[in-house]
């Protein structure tokens, strides 16, 4: 479970350093601001990691009670 910890506050920090990269660190042309689409991307795939280390999980407790 140290494992997940470790990797979920490395993804945290890189989600949250892109999100602010892609809102404070881009020059946005008139009428083309994309950047909200980009961090609900960026949440959705961050989302998505959380998912996957819960099913993980899940599946990892059902094959140690079945042993």
């Amino acid at each position: 479970m140290k494992t997940w910890k470790l990797i979920n506050i490395i993804l945290a920090v890189f989600f949250i350093g892109f999100a602010l990269y892609i809102w404070f660190g881009t020059n946005v042309s008139p009428g083309n601001d994309n950047r909200i689409l980009y961090i609900s991307i960026l949440a959705g795939c961050a989302l998505l990691v959380y998912a996957v280390q819960l099913i993980w999980e899940i599946v990892i407790k059902n094959k140690n009670r079945l042993k």
